[in-house]
């Protein structure tokens, strides 16, 4: 019988993948780039500011999410004629 009053806490490293945990700021920053208001001019500093990134990745990051947005977008408008 466990009489201590401790506390007991659900183990997450098994819940989440490691490589979610080694690329959140990645994804964060891809998801940053893909919105209207931040794209590129807020997804790269806020990634190298405050998310500690090295340039290349945080531009890397952005500028993918950025590019797969406007696909996305160019092919649900379909053709202009």
């Amino acid at each position: 019988r466990d009489t201590s009053h401790e506390k007991k806490t659900l183990d997450t490293r098994y819940l989440i993948p490691d490589t979610y945990i080694t690329m959140k700021n990645e994804i964060l920053t891809f998801i940053l780039a893909m919105l209207p208001i931040t794209e590129l001019r807020g997804a790269i500093p806020y990634a190298i500011l405050e998310l500690k990134m090295a340039p290349i990745p945080a531009f890397i990051s952005a500028v993918l999410g950025n590019i797969l947005i406007a696909i996305i977008i160019l092919k649900l408008l379909g053709p202009v004629s």
